[in-house]
């Protein structure tokens, strides 16, 4: 039944999210299509207001891609687990955790898919401020401060910090629920309960990465990296996302739980 529900709430979520993306896609071709024609090169009053139009529009167009996936995917849940669609949702032979579940997986591939179009869109247009004659150049700069000061714990890096994409994912993805979930403690202002779920959620989780911080010696740690040498700067910066992402793999399963709590014990349907 889960892999029904799933598929039922990937095709529900690709119909906002598809043409989010492909607007990404267009815009990104747009501007490639202008720094090849040497645009933001012009040295003329025209050109530079048309250059910096197209930043603007550029970065409102991510910002926009971006929230229209976080909001979307928090709308869904609301809407089929808390209005009048809740009332079928509930009656179908499935446990919370399958409900959760379905939205969460959806929810998590969805963020990573958008990001992945948010990163490759910058990495094109950068790529497209240098020179052909000059990428192996870059390539090369690149590759020796990677040997340099990486070495062969880059495949290591590449490796965590997919698994970091991914824990940021469901974080991001279960926090929405669980502050949509908070707002049931307000039956009659739902709404309203869900973002000040939000505010209070994401206080706690400044405190707590705070205290974290404190009880794994980062912030004393800071000073020594500071004053040290570039391995020791790679050393505490592993040290940093270590602690990271287990603070948001902790935080994310914590949300998940409150989520889970609050649909069984405070679930009130407009």
């Amino acid at each position: 039944m889960l892999g029904k529900m799933m598929k039922h709430e990937w095709n529900a979520v690709m119909k906002v999210m598809l043409p989010a993306n492909a607007v990404l896609v267009i815009i990104t071709l747009l501007g490639r299509i202008m720094v090849s024609a040497k645009v933001f090169d012009m040295d003329n009053e025209i050109a530079s207001l048309i250059s910096g139009l197209s930043i603007t529009l550029y970065i409102l167009c991510l910002l926009a891609v971006s929230l229209c996936c976080t909001i979307f995917i928090g709308y869904r849940f609301y809407k089929t687990v808390y209005t009048d669609e809740g009332y079928l949702l509930h009656t179908l032979p499935v446990t919370t955790h399958e409900i959760i579940l379905s939205k969460t997986l959806t929810g998590v591939a969805w963020t990573l898919i958008t990001s992945i179009f948010l990163f490759a869109s910058v990495i094109i247009l950068v790529l497209g401020f240098i020179p052909p004659n000059e990428y192996a150049s870059a390539m090369r700069d690149i590759s020796y401060g990677i040997e340099t000061y990486i070495g062969p714990k880059f495949t290591a890096w590449v490796i965590f910090f997919i698994f970091i994409m991914i824990a940021g994912a469901f974080y991001s993805v279960l926090w929405l629920f669980a502050g949509i979930a908070f707002g049931q403690l307000l039956p009659k202002h739902k709404v309203l309960g869900a973002f000040i779920g939000f505010g209070v959620i994401y206080v706690l989780t400044q405190i707590i990465s705070v205290v974290a911080m404190l009880c794994t010696g980062i912030i004393s740690r800071a000073s020594d990296m500071a004053a040290g040498s570039v391995d020791t700067f790679i050393s505490y910066m592993e040290y940093v996302y270590i602690t990271s992402f287990s603070v948001s793999v902790l935080l994310a399963v914590g949300f998940y739980f409150f989520t889970h709590f609050m649909m069984n014990r405070k679930l009130n349907l407009d």
